[in-house]
């Protein structure tokens, strides 16, 4: 395994922000005793797990090949600031065309380039356009990364009138069931790639057959410029997907993104950096959010690895669960 390089407080401490926003701070707040304002979380606390698996949809198969971590919130301004500041990343190499704004707010405004170049920064990488309709719609094929039917105030669409972004995760309606993540149908759409995802039958919404290009990357899901929408439909012999498809120059004010990683890899690569029995109670605390079907992937890793207490702790959360 991987001897990590950096180590993360495990205390409080005034004025910190994150991009894991509301939830994640209530959540260790409440375990450590601190105001959910005053937290300093860990990289892993702002991560959900998915499992891998596939469905099938009209003629097009929907999958994660492997189990995935993915950013919980859409990436922020606070963290796309702290990159820049980090790597000296001007517009051409990583910056946006538009201008910075509150730290709890999606970043926006970077091209194919800069996101993916922010991904691999934090050893992490954009989804494929498969991985992120998996991740929105799950094994049940919902047509809203909530359920099958569309909830009122559930994402920041047009339909609310606010004609900006919000704080990233204040939509509580619109998360994922179980270990939740949010912001998949509104408030910014996201960078995702076609790179192993080429099924037939399948467009973004409103492109006919002549119109498309086939480019590599798509936006997916909507924004607070469009309208709600479910995350696919049937039209005659295509499926339509919640998604506008981009050349890998173009920039947005609505257009930002989230990272996904190999759950298997990140785990291997930080096992070291929560081996200190400071971080059980919140590692614990992980696993019961990650829950049972993370299970298979942390058994393995155990025999792998008998002496990485991360995995017995996120283990142990995961079977109280």
């Amino acid at each position: 395994m991987k001897r990590a390089s950096r180590k993360h407080p495990n205390t409080c401490h005034r004025g910190a922000r994150s991009g894991f926003w509301w939830l994640g701070a209530t959540l260790v707040g409440a375990l450590w005793g601190c105001a959910p304002e005053t937290l300093e979380q860990l990289p892993i606390e702002r991560l959900a797990f998915v499992p891998g698996g596939q469905i099938t949809v009209g003629s097009a198969t929907i999958a994660s090949r492997i189990p995935l971590l993915v950013d919980r919130f859409e990436i922020t301004w606070e963290e796309w600031d702290g990159y820049v500041a980090a790597t000296g990343s001007g517009d051409l190499d990583g910056g946006t065309l538009v201008p910075s704004g509150p730290p709890e707010h999606p970043a926006v405004g970077m091209d194919l380039a800069a996101a993916e170049a922010f991904a691999a920064w934090r050893s992490m990488r954009l989804p494929t356009v498969s991985e992120w309709l998996w991740i929105a719609a799950g094994p049940r094929a919902m047509t809203y990364p909530y359920g099958i039917t569309p909830t009122q105030s559930a994402a920041n669409t047009l339909e609310l009138g606010l004609y900006r972004a919000t704080p990233v995760g204040t939509f509580f309606n619109g998360r994922t069931p179980g270990d939740p993540i949010f912001d998949l149908e509104g408030n910014v759409a996201e960078w995702a790639l076609l790179a192993d995802w080429r099924a037939p039958g399948w467009l973004p919404m409103g492109t006919d057959t002549l119109g498309y290009q086939g480019t590599r990357a798509w936006a997916m899901g909507g924004s607070y410029l469009g309208h709600s929408q479910p995350l696919y439909r049937f039209l005659q012999d295509r499926v339509e997907v919640h998604a506008v498809e981009l050349g890998s120059t173009y920039r947005s004010s609505d257009v930002g993104l989230r990272c996904v990683v190999d759950a298997k890899a990140w785990l291997e690569a930080n096992a070291d950096e929560y081996s200190d029995r400071s971080y059980e109670v919140r590692l614990r605390a992980v696993g019961r959010g990650w829950g049972a079907r993370s299970g298979e992937l942390l058994l393995d890793l155990i025999k792998r690895y008998p002496d990485a207490r991360l995995f017995r702790w996120l283990l142990q959360g995961a079977q109280e669960a």
